[in-house]
């Protein structure tokens, strides 16, 4: 896996404090329900397959709801209650997809931090081509979900 890992091309990494406690950031995040009420409208998804409870090995395969209906197969590599989880794409829109969900108390609030590294599909040229592109929709898709984080968690 690590040889996979390091030949992402691409990271972007977004974070934001959440003025809730660790304990009821990492319940929600834990949660696979909460993919479709943090996920903007345009990304949100259907499940096929969910292996529950989420875990280190936990396999999931879920489907846009909205075309292009792309599919994502992906694999909880590491999970720590509390701390942090990370998936993996086994197949799906890009070449190779490695997302680092970290949770860390600060006080009564909570840093959310999101890392991804990824390689986009059609090799060096289109990573060149479109990652800079990709990056400023992970910037406006992150921002809305951790937005949405702290809205639900203000209810």
């Amino acid at each position: 896996m690590r040889h996979a890992i390091c030949s992402m091309l691409n990271q972007f990494t977004y974070s934001s404090i959440i003025p809730a406690p660790l304990e009821k950031v990492w319940a929600l995040y834990a949660n696979v329900d909460t993919i479709n009420k943090i996920s903007p409208p345009f990304a949100r998804v259907n499940f096929e397959r969910v292996d529950l409870p989420l875990r280190a090995g936990s396999e999931m395969i879920f489907v846009g709801q909205y075309p292009p209906r792309w599919r994502w197969h992906a694999k909880i590599e590491s999970f720590v209650p509390q701390s942090h989880f990370v998936d993996i794409q086994i197949s799906g829109p890009f070449a190779g997809w490695r997302h680092e969900h970290l949770f860390k108390s600060r006080g009564g609030s909570t840093e959310m931090i999101d890392r991804v590294m990824f390689r986009v599909k059609g090799g060096e040229v289109f990573n060149k081509l479109f990652a800079p592109l990709l990056k400023l929709v992970l910037r406006a898709y992150f921002a809305y979900r951790h937005r949405r984080t702290r809205q639900l968690l203000a209810k």
